[in-house]
């Protein structure tokens, strides 16, 4: 139920987020046409205030005898001349490059005839007085002024129009398209946290139920061990009988290991389970578990060495937990290996880690089958059809100990050609 509406939830994020990534693209890309159409609305907004104050210096040129200087009209006219090549450069409309092209034009217009009359000016030719020719120069001057002003207003007039028809028409809308997915958004995972609180607390109490049961149910399994354990020591049976004793025997040994099983998951989902470390000899620990399991062994006709270790190794961690690893790893390798076959452990000391190896020749793992095989009640099909009787619980609870000791596990398989699992625990 958890794992449906995370799915329904998260395609619908997906969708959403998608949707403003679109909207935000879009809103990006107004901004960015905004931001170009008020960059250079500004720029001919500075070229038209260089225009009026190269008006302004023409006409103290030619009508104020006091000021025949033409040096600050050339700084203007170098700026207009520059601002105007960059304008070409930056716009792409053959309307608007053609007016700047007139501006220029008329600009370099303008400064011939100011320089024929700065060479009269010069050479004494009316100094005070303007002549009739000169007359006609300047108000030839004027004119070339008068239509320069006019495209510079058909241009900026033409911009100011552009940033006021983005603003208005665009913006706006985009903005609210963002702003109601961005709430889509936030509602979906308010929806989630929500859902997710009342799972977390159904999971709980099941994780309590299972705990509960699962000691409920220990406690008359037991009795029935001992029980049968007792009677088998106090009554003579004949082989018949005792067969089907040994059957019910076996039956409550695999109800108990169930128990334990998921008493042990019910403690770690719930956290009860607590790591407490100590310093012991992970050689003498793992040899110690090889002697105990030779009897088995020797009735599945299997070989379980401890190869390639150190003559000790004292290593700190949670005795319990590393027990059940080692257990668990290894008494998965003799289940699901022929007799006949071999299964290995291994124990390598690295620098701030030891590695914990379990290698087996056994049926193996199939490969499309690899990247579920730590999920709870997982089983591969060929693990069923050897051994029916298995859990899928065992390789859940090794990764679940190994990550409360802050390790790494990963595995090796193939199948028909056998398994090594790899567990890795920090210092």
């Amino acid at each position: 139920m958890k794992i449906k509406i995370q799915k329904i939830i998260f395609f619908l994020n997906i969708f959403i987020i998608s949707s403003i990534f679109i909207a935000g693209t879009l809103l990006v890309s107004e901004a960015f046409m905004l931001g170009q159409a008020y960059g250079r609305y500004n720029a001919i907004s500075e070229l038209r205030s260089l225009l009026v104050k190269d008006r302004f210096l023409i006409n103290e040129f030619i009508f104020n005898p006091t000021r025949r200087s033409l040096n600050q009209h050339e700084i203007i006219q170098s700026h207009i001349l520059a601002s105007i090549n960059q304008q070409l450069v930056s716009n792409t409309n053959s309307k608007t490059q053609e007016k700047f092209r007139m501006i220029s034009a008329k600009t370099i217009e303008i400064q011939k005839y100011l320089d024929i009359l700065q060479s009269q000016f010069s050479n004494g030719t009316a100094p005070n007085i303007i002549s009739e020719k000169n007359r006609q120069i300047a108000q030839f001057i004027t004119l070339r002024m008068n239509e320069r002003d006019g495209f510079i207003e058909e241009l900026n007039s033409s911009a100011l129009t552009r940033v006021r028809s983005i603003v208005a028409n665009h913006q706006g809308i985009e903005l609210a398209v963002f702003a109601i997915l961005l709430g889509l958004v936030l509602f979906f995972n308010v929806i989630e946290f929500y859902f997710n609180e009342r799972l977390e607390d159904i999971d709980k109490a099941k994780s309590e139920f299972i705990s509960l049961a699962s000691h409920q149910l220990r406690s008359p399994i037991v009795a029935i061990q001992w029980t049968l354990e007792d009677f088998f020591k106090k009554v003579k049976i004949t082989q018949e009988e005792k067969k089907y004793f040994n059957n019910v025997f076996r039956a409550a040994k695999h109800l108990d290991e169930l128990t334990k099983l998921l008493l042990s998951i019910s403690r770690i989902e719930s956290g009860a389970f607590k790591i407490s470390t100590e310093s012991f000899d992970l050689v003498e620990f793992i040899e110690g578990y090889i002697d105990g399991m030779q009897s088995v062994c020797k009735k599945k006709i299997i070989t379980l060495d401890f190869t390639n270790h150190p003559e000790s190794l004292e290593f700190k961690t949670d005795k319990n937990a590393f027990e059940n690893i080692l257990r668990s790893l290894a008494s998965n390798a003799l289940d699901y290996t022929k007799p006949g076959g071999e299964v290995a452990i291994q124990l390598e000391k690295k620098d701030n880690s030891i590695i914990l190896t379990v290698k087996d020749n056994g049926i193996g793992i199939p490969k499309e089958e690899q990247s579920r095989i730590f999920k709870k009640f997982a089983r591969a099909s060929n693990a069923v059809n050897f051994r029916p009787a298995g859990t899928g619980l065992g390789l859940y609870i090794v990764r679940e100990m190994v990550k409360l000791l802050n390790g790494k596990i990963w595995f090796e398989s193939e199948e028909n050609r056998g398994s090594v699992f790899y567990v890795e625990l920090p210092a």
